[in-house]
């Protein structure tokens, strides 16, 4: 089950100082790729659009003004049925993402995660069909895009200790809906996706255990920890939690360590960003480490 609760981010309304504060950055050319990247995702049948999350302008209509920071998340459900089948954690690097953001030269540039990153991260080796499928959706959805405007991060290495991982003596749903419940408790937070990987890949012949997606955000503070480091806006926003069952029955909740992150894409870290990495850790941990 897939509940969407935002499908595409449209500001419709700002007040007159944040229209002022829209006016001040320029976003056509973020916005150019961003449309590119959606068409072309559009044009292909083995590709479904998600979710479109503009960063910035969220985080100008709740006072945060960032420059371009805008992220396209896509997915084809039986690359993402391979990927988790072989470590469920993999879930908290899928969907496909592309970022269109401005660089610290006001370039405008487009970014996403190589697949090697995936395995080290994960200590997996995907089949040779796997690589190839994914490198060719990546280049599927960043068709017509000049090599000028495309960026890699400098290391596909993370720290060992990236993902926080608590055990849940709740069962499976129950955790679910536990989950849900806390992030949804600050209310400044938006809970863009709550996806149930298992019945998605099963309807692609895929057998996996339990597995559940949520990606949720909150402007104000993404905005504060973005400011400079909007590449964050691929990785570590919106923010990921899975729920997930082993082979025994055990029931874990998982989401990712920030300051890991943002380590790796060796970006700016910021307080904002320790602000929101110790509020959703603080209270995952008051529910399921007991």
């Amino acid at each position: 089950m897939i509940r969407i609760i935002l499908s595409l981010v449209v500001i419709l309304t700002f007040t007159s100082c944040k229209q002022t504060l829209v006016a001040d950055i320029d976003q056509s050319e973020a916005d150019r790729l961003i449309q590119t990247i959606k068409a072309n995702i559009g044009q292909r049948d083995d590709l479904k659009l998600l979710i479109d999350i503009d960063h910035s302008r969220l985080a100008i209509a709740a006072g945060e003004p960032i420059s371009a920071s805008h992220v396209v998340i896509f997915a084809n459900d039986q690359l993402t049925a391979d990927m988790v089948a072989n470590n469920p954690l993999i879930a908290l690097n899928v969907p496909l993402k592309v970022l269109a953001y401005e660089d610290e030269n006001g370039g405008v540039k487009v970014i996403w995660n190589d697949i090697e990153y995936i395995e080290n991260r994960f200590d997996v080796q995907f089949s040779a069909e796997t690589r190839e499928q994914y490198a060719n959706l990546y280049n599927a959805a960043t068709a017509n895009i000049d090599s000028s405007n495309i960026a890699n991060f400098a290391s596909n290495i993370i720290d060992e200790e990236s993902i926080v991982t608590l055990v849940s003596e709740l069962s499976f749903n129950d955790t679910v809906e536990k989950a849900i419940d806390v992030i949804s408790s600050n209310d400044d937070v938006t809970i863009f996706q709550d996806i149930d990987l298992q019945a998605q890949a099963a309807e692609v012949g895929t057998n996996i255990n339990a597995l559940q997606l949520i990606m949720y955000g909150a402007p104000a503070p993404g905005g504060k920890a973005m400011r400079n480091a909007k590449t964050l806006g691929v990785d570590a926003f919106p923010q990921k939690l899975i729920v997930w069952e082993d082979d025994q029955g055990g029931v874990f909740v998982s989401y990712n360590n920030l300051s890991a992150i943002v380590e790796r894409q060796q970006v700016d870290s910021s307080f904002g960003l320790f602000m929101i990495e110790k509020r959703i850790d603080f209270s995952l941990r008051n529910e399921f480490n007991k």
